[in-house]
């Protein structure tokens, strides 16, 4: 349900045992400073201060390890989402208010840390299953934040320009990323912030009136011209 975070993910790191839990967040932690590559069962053993066996005892290998990790970079972000949807301003400003918070959270490194454990999602059938429900997630969020969520009867073109927005932040994140010293991400952002105000407000003032129903979590409705 958007608006809520998605399942098995609310209070998911603090309903594991206080050794599992700091396995997990010195994982997040190397995650963050090594990229993947970081995560050895050696490197986790070490930063936890515990037994590699304990990692073991509690996730059994590496794909489970990571399986955890993701439920709590999940958790985080998704928390993130929720806050930033129910304090969206109403009106014309909503797209861009969007944006600017994407922009704030993106500069932080842990926001580099999903595409880290990406293409190695992209190989196994848990993980990318797993991803794909945090996407599909994602979409159904930026349709209630974007003014465009009018529940079952919501239009093919709305998803798809949910859709779009999840493609705009993470190529922007990957180009700041591969061009940190010469990437414009606040002009970039400012010419992405008018094509979805644009977007948006074809889609809110078609006939059949798609995206103007709900307008999002507490907007008061349509994008304003």
């Amino acid at each position: 349900m958007a608006g809520s975070l998605p399942d098995g993910h609310d209070d998911y790191l603090q309903s594991l045992p206080p050794r599992a839990q700091k396995l997990l967040l010195a994982a997040q932690r190397l995650l963050v400073e090594q990229g993947y590559e970081g995560l050895s069962w050696a490197r986790v053993a070490k930063e936890a201060e515990e037994q590699k066996s304990t990692i073991a005892y509690y996730f059994g290998n590496k794909a489970a390890l990571v399986s955890a990790l993701l439920r709590v970079i999940g958790q985080g972000t998704s928390t993130w989402l929720v806050e930033q949807c129910g304090a969206l301003p109403p009106g014309h400003d909503r797209v861009d208010a969007y944006l600017r918070a994407h922009l704030a959270m993106n500069k932080l490194p842990q926001s580099f840390a999903f595409f880290d454990v990406l293409p190695h999602a992209i190989r196994s059938d848990v993980l990318r299953s797993q991803v794909a429900e945090l996407y599909t997630w994602y979409r159904d969020m930026n349709l209630k934040a974007l003014g465009l969520d009018t529940g079952s009867e919501r239009s093919a073109d709305a998803e798809a320009v949910a859709w779009f927005f999840i493609a705009a932040i993470d190529g922007i994140l990957m180009q700041r990323a591969l061009l940190p010293e010469t990437y414009d991400a606040e002009a970039v952002y400012e010419k992405v912030g008018m094509a979805f105000e644009f977007l948006v407000k074809s889609l809110q003032h078609r006939p059949d009136g798609v995206g103007s129903a709900t307008g999002g979590a507490g907007n008061g409705g349509p994008v304003a011209d």
